[in-house]
Order: structure tokens, then sequence, then C-alpha cells
């Protein structure tokens, strides 16, 4: 995102991206001081190079596919987010659940609340309203329960 679009400074938005390698070198250093290297090298000298690219491909047919759905499932309820948005949610929540136990429960939760941020109190309007159709359970009692999360 430009720093205009944005409204930060480019000093600033240096910073977030200098932070952000900070992190990511800390976290790979991390990774690589707790598993066996050479072991995993030999791993990848064995695997097949063909049988990767294919793996790789279906991945990400598979995140354009949950990108779309987001789309649709957003503009359903009236909501126009860019795709590129949508995408850095899915990437984003996609890699908190890698690290979590449930992988779709976490990837709803983080996309969710990544959107909920963005959109503020519309997309947790439309949510209680949608609850409240489908469970009959009174808009009121739906918007308490995405307030409370009981």
């Amino acid at each position: 995102m430009a720093a205009e679009e944005s409204g930060a400074s480019p000093s600033r938005q240096y910073a977030l991206i200098a932070a952000k390698c900070v992190v990511s070198a800390a976290l790979l250093a991390l990774l690589f001081s707790r598993i066996d290297v050479a072991q995993l090298w030999k791993s990848v000298r064995r695997a097949s190079v063909p049988w990767l690219v294919v793996a790789l491909a279906v991945y990400l047919v598979n995140v354009v596919v949950c990108t779309w759905r987001w789309h649709l499932l957003l503009r359903a309820q009236d909501i126009w987010l860019r795709k590129r948005t949508l995408l850095g949610s899915y990437l984003v929540a996609t890699f908190f659940s890698n690290f979590l136990p449930t992988f779709t429960i976490v990837t709803s939760m983080v996309a969710g609340t990544m959107l909920l941020v963005w959109l503020g109190e519309q997309i947790q309007e439309r949510a209680a309203r949608a609850y409240d159709k489908y469970q009959h359970c009174g808009l009121r009692s739906a918007r308490g329960l995405f307030a409370t999360g009981f």
C-alpha cells in the first residue's frame, strides 16, 4: 500500500517493514535451532521436483478458490472489499492456523476478526442478522452472542 493511501509517512512504513523482517528472521532462527538441519536437507534432496511443483500448484489453486469464496460470501452481504485485501486476510489466517490446533475454526476466526477491524460494526450487525435468521434466537440475543462470545 502506498504512503498516500494509508496516510502513514514513508519512514514509518519502512520502519514497519524492517520490524516485520526482524521478527521473521527471529522466528526462522528459532525454528532452525529446534530442527535437525542435516536431516531436513536429506529429505529435501530426495524430494521429487515434479511432485513439488504439482503440490505448489494445487496449494495456489486452493488459496485462490478460498479467497474467491470469501469474496462471494461478503458480496452476498453487500460488503465490498478488494480481493487483494481478502487474500491478505486469508494468508494471515492460514499462517496462524498452522500453529494452532483447529484449522477451520482458527482460519475463520482470524479472517473474521480482520474483517471486523476493517469494517467495524457493519459486519457484526450483518452476522447477527444472519445468525438470527437461521437460528431464530432473536436479533438482540444474536447481537449479545457476537458481543460476548456466549
